[in-house]
């Protein structure tokens, strides 16, 4: 029997006959004999982790030890050593001060004050780098904090609250909510000759009177850039009225850019008024007023960006266009569906310097990120219109532009009914040896979509096509759909064609997928067809191209087919060598031989399916050969 049972026996046993004295004695002895039991195994395991370099458990055992045991010098010395080795010398500090109280030895205190020693020097000439290093360096490093972190570590100490301070990287941008401004006056005061872009998020505009009456007494020397956002989510809100201005009065002398977000009204007029240096704006609020009254006779403008709930009214834009006559970019659009506002008119004689023309619904019209922006530096580079009538008073803005226009999008819903084939001929009269992105939004049956086949015959070096069809197909329509695909045919640069709503039973579309599949080397890479019905020979030759890297087919597509044709789709799209994405619609019911088919293919990344029917089965199976690459949706 073991020391322990035996304490736990005897202890039951005087408890029994009423011997309460022994048993609390004999608890006590069992007590103390689990403590050094625990002690002594703690102990081990923490010398079998230091032989194993697990410091981490080492150091968790040995503060353990010092817990059951408080007189235990060597388990302080450990963790004063483990802490040393982290280079934690106020943690080690500690710890050595508690083993030189505990220690009843001479030689063995002397050591530990020795360790003492040692251990206080390393903390005296450890350096603060921040006080230390040269300032350039200092202020290199600080400014990957930003404001907010950067206020944080103020709090260190007085050296490091002088430095940062003193940093002009780190403050050149603020953020603040104006509600809380009074509890960072004496901050803002301090670096206010550092801000050179500030963002004031607000909730209703009376809080702009704490910040008027701020700028009144601290200047901001070099503000450059001013963001206001209004997170208010109430219906009743103010427009930017007279506290915004009487603030704005005060820092407006170095302003060149304003950024206005939220907020049911602007004067654009007192704006630019009060202004008189701004180069950028950028407006997204339900209403902009005051666009004639009160517009400047001139401006700096080179750069606008105004978004509104509805579309401003074409005669309040041209004193806008009059006073801008250096405009290098112009993006106008509106939230709702309505009827777009054609510029192209006010624009023909006005802003020569035009780079960028954007016009059109909210994330409806087409955002352009082009790779290559190469090119002279000057010339319209990006042109995006929403319901223009007509590109006549564009003509010689499109022949100046024969070497710098890279992307083209038009989208004609409501307007074309009335345009004629001389309307657009402006796009098809000169070669654009740049235009590499083309986006169409149209009726078939309007003049735009007839003149599309001479537009690409002037596009050589398109890569990018987007064609969406609105509207119902005439017997006109289709006899020109052939002559768009003869068109698409013969550019020998198109890797990337997304079509929408367009069917593609005519014999031009499959002579341009045939094209492709016979090259040795095509160049088409990216195909999206959504709402097109295909035939199911074409989508075979679709497959069979080489150099396709993603295929994304939506919606009703097939019509119907059989589960065979189904099956030797996958079979082809499985043994496409670059075949990195594929999305599936609902209206391809795949079996379980098309689930073996794609699960086989050696270049498929990632695969998207929008198929209820697929069985568990055949999920688990593609979930298992492709990994994380699949997703499913229903």
């Amino acid at each position: 029997m073991t020391t322990i049972d035996q304490l736990i026996t005897e202890a039951r046993d005087a408890f029994a006959a009423g011997k309460l004295e022994i048993a609390l004695h004999n608890s006590t002895n069992l007590i103390q004999e689990l403590r050094q039991q625990t002690v002594n195994a703690l102990e081990l395991r923490a010398s079998i982790y230091e032989k194993k370099a697990n410091h981490t458990k080492e150091l968790e055992d040995t503060l353990l030890i010092a817990e059951y045991d408080c007189n235990n010098t060597s388990a302080y010395l450990r963790a004063a050593r483990i802490y040393s080795e982290q280079e934690k010398l106020y943690e080690a500090l500690d710890y050595l001060r508690k083993a030189l109280h505990t220690s009843p030895k001479k030689k063995i205190r002397v050591m530990i004050w020795n360790l003492l020693t040692k251990t206080k020097e390393r903390l005296r000439r450890r350096v603060d780098f921040i006080a230390a290093a040269p300032y350039d360096i200092v202020c290199n490093i600080l400014s990957h904090l930003g404001p907010h972190y950067a206020s944080i570590c103020m709090d260190v100490c007085h050296r490091w609250r002088e430095v940062i301070l003193g940093c002009p990287v780190i403050w050149e941008n603020v953020d603040s909510y104006i509600p809380y401004w009074n509890e960072r006056f004496d901050m803002v005061r301090t670096v206010s000759h550092h801000v050179r872009k500030l963002l004031l998020r607000y909730r209703g505009t009376t809080h702009f009177t704490s910040w008027s009456e701020f700028v009144k007494e601290v200047p901001f020397p070099r503000l450059q850039f001013l963001e206001v956002m209004d997170s208010s989510l109430s219906k009743d809100r103010s427009p930017l009225g007279e506290p915004f201005f009487a603030a704005l009065h005060y820092v407006a002398s170095t302003l060149t850019g304003v950024k206005i977000h939220g907020g049911p009204e602007v004067s654009l007029g007192k704006l630019l008024t009060t202004c008189p240096k701004l180069t950028s704006i950028d407006i997204q609020v339900e209403n902009v007023s005051d666009w004639v009254t009160g517009m400047p006779t001139t401006t700096l403008l080179t750069n606008a960006r105004i978004a509104t709930n509805f579309p401003v009214d074409r005669s309040n834009l041209t004193p806008f266009f009059q006073c801008a006559p250096g405009l290098k970019k112009i993006v106008l659009r509106s939230l709702n569906w309505v009827d777009g506002v054609d510029i192209s008119p006010l624009i023909e004689h006005c802003c020569p310097e035009l780079s960028y023309i954007i016009t059109g619904v909210c994330g409806h019209t087409c955002d352009f990120h082009l790779a290559n922006s190469s090119g002279p530096s000057d010339g319209l580079k990006q042109m995006s219109l929403s319901n223009v009538n007509s590109t006549a008073p564009l003509l010689s803005r499109l022949e100046r532009a024969t070497d710098s226009l890279q992307a083209l999008h038009i989208e004609l819903r409501n307007d074309g009914h009335n345009s004629t084939w001389a309307d657009w001929r402006p796009l098809s009269s000169f070669i654009m040896h740049k235009l590499t992105w083309l986006s169409i939004d149209v009726d078939p049956n309007f003049a735009l979509y007839h003149h599309l086949p001479e537009m690409l015959r002037s596009y050589p070096a398109l890569e990018r096509l987007r064609l969406t069809v609105i509207g119902e197909w005439s017997s006109t329509a289709t006899s020109v759909r052939d002559n768009v695909f003869a068109a698409l045919a013969n550019l020998e640069n198109l890797h990337d064609l997304e079509l929408a709503n367009h069917p593609l039973d005519g014999e031009g579309f499959r002579k341009l997928i045939e094209k492709h599949a016979r090259q040795e080397s095509p160049t088409l890479k990216h195909l999206i067809i959504s709402d097109c019905m295909i035939p199911i020979n074409v989508l075979y030759d679709i497959v069979s191209i080489k150099s396709i890297e993603s295929l994304l087919l939506y919606n009703d597509l097939f019509g119907r087919n059989s589960l065979a044709d189904i099956d030797e789709f996958a079979r082809l799209a499985a043994e496409l060598p670059c075949l990195k994405y594929l999305y599936l619609d609902r209206s391809i019911q795949l079996t379980e031989n098309a689930v073996r088919c794609i699960a086989s293919s050696k270049s498929l990344e990632r695969l998207v399916t929008n198929n209820s029917s697929l069985s568990e089965e055949s999920y688990t199976l593609l979930k298992h050969l492709l990994g994380r690459s699949l997703a499913r949706r229903f």
